[in-house]
């Protein structure tokens, strides 16, 4: 800036997600050979970490990025990077779409999600047990478990001799949920910190959970009523 301090740079999650969005193509070397793909989510798991690479290694030194990946801390959506059908196409199919869809083509979604289609007969039975099981249920927003940071030593410069690896220091974030406050820890020190403050750290590795469906919410305060009953 004009006072010539340095300022660091800021990029959504959102962004660097693109390259998982089934259209972006990445050139990549493979045994020795330059290569294009494209890549995309076939499944949306229980969690998910990102990594995010922030050390370059070079003949001289290690060089880290600095780069601000600014992220959300609830509600992180995942619809718009999945492909169900495989063919590409990132997104969710709407009803009208699944309809026309082949018997084989519905029967990839379903093993692709872990859905047993065992009882389904006919191709109507493909079609409402996809629709049933994924469009209507699937949950595809995550909330934030723990961010690790990475601090670089005070006026490290890229070209110092040390490593920032090693002369750096960790810290995680982690969400006491019964409470939802957020704690910062750094090796025996911990204290309280705003998810606003999580959102714009240094960030080395973000952990998220996926929400629970209304099916499981269901489930579990079922098991909780019956453990309180069971107890009392």
């Amino acid at each position: 800036d004009d006072e010539g301090a340095n300022l660091i740079p800021q990029v959504p999650l959102f962004d660097v997600l693109e390259r998982y969005n089934g259209t972006k193509y990445t050139d990549v070397l493979k045994s020795g050979y330059q290569q294009r793909k494209r890549y995309s989510l076939t499944r949306l798991p229980q969690f998910i970490i990102f990594h995010l690479s922030r050390f370059t290694k070079n003949n001289f030194y290690m060089e880290k990025n600095p780069t601000i990946v600014t992220f959300p801390v609830k509600n992180l959506e995942m619809r718009d990077y999945i492909n169900l059908t495989g063919t590409g196409e990132t997104g969710f199919p709407t009803e009208e779409e699944v309809g026309e869809m082949s018997v084989k083509e519905l029967r990839e979604i379903l093993t692709r999600q872990k859905v047993n289609f065992a009882d389904c007969v006919e191709k109507s039975h493909l079609v409402d047990k996809v629709k049933d099981e994924i469009l209507e249920t699937f949950v595809t927003k995550y909330d934030l478990l723990a961010n690790i940071c990475h601090d670089s030593p005070p006026g490290q410069k890229k070209e110092g001799s040390v490593s920032p690896l090693e002369a750096g220091s960790y810290r995680v974030h982690v969400q006491n949920k019964a409470t939802e406050q957020w704690y910062e820890i750094q090796d025996l020190h911990v204290q309280e910190t705003m998810p606003q403050l999580v959102g714009l750290s240094e960030s080395y590795m973000l952990i998220y959970e996926r929400q629970k469906s209304a099916k499981e919410q269901a489930a579990e305060s079922a098991a909780a009523l019956h453990t309180e009953l069971y107890n009392s």
